[in-house]
């Protein structure tokens, strides 16, 4: 029993050593590909051309809308899907994108205008998160509120390192103030 389970880890071994090589060498394919057949239809394999290379992904079809993660990490949305963009591939129904561009190759190898959500997306967000150009009366508040803070801070300061001679001059002024006061009232 003990020599069947070695046996039989060593072929699995050799089955999993095989499908890796075999995934590397044809460029993700046999993994998309599983991926795409096991999913019954929602998914389909996008053929990613990117500016050096070609390579394989899984994509996700949501209603008229593609979204596929190529290999720089980030999740792509190709939108305005149509028919003619959909290919058979092996027996699965297959895209072609082109990274570089956001867009959507179809059949007969033309670029649809197409774009991609999300890079549309990033650039509505740095728009609408820009610096905004305040207004001089608030540039004015801040920067006196700015400069009590570190006068407060300095007089703390102060107080703290050289707390008799400080005490001496507000009781010296103290002093004066109130033999200033008695004079006159009398």
């Amino acid at each position: 029993m003990n020599t069947v389970i070695i046996v039989l880890g060593g072929y699995l071994v050799f089955i999993f050593l095989i499908i890796f090589i075999l995934n590397h060498m044809t460029k993700g394919l046999v993994s998309a590909f599983l991926r795409v057949k096991t999913s019954g239809g929602k998914r389909v394999l996008a053929v990613c051309h990117d500016v050096t290379e070609t390579y394989f992904k899984s994509a996700k079809v949501m209603g008229k809308e593609l979204k596929v993660k190529p290999r720089d990490g980030k999740i792509h949305i190709f939108g305005k899907l149509s028919k003619g963009v959909f290919h058979r591939y092996m027996g699965v129904n297959g895209v072609d994108l082109n990274i570089a561009d956001g867009t959507i190759i179809d059949k007969d190898f033309k670029h649809q205008t197409s774009y991609d959500l999300t890079n549309q997306d990033d650039a509505v967000n740095r728009a609408l998160q820009l610096p905004r150009l305040g207004d001089p009366a608030e540039k004015i508040k801040v920067t006196l509120l700015i400069a009590i803070i570190i006068g407060i801070l300095i007089v703390g300061y102060l107080v703290i390192k050289q707390p008799d001679v400080i005490a001496e001059k507000v009781v010296k002024g103290v002093i004066s103030y109130m033999e200033s006061k008695s004079v006159g009232s009398i």
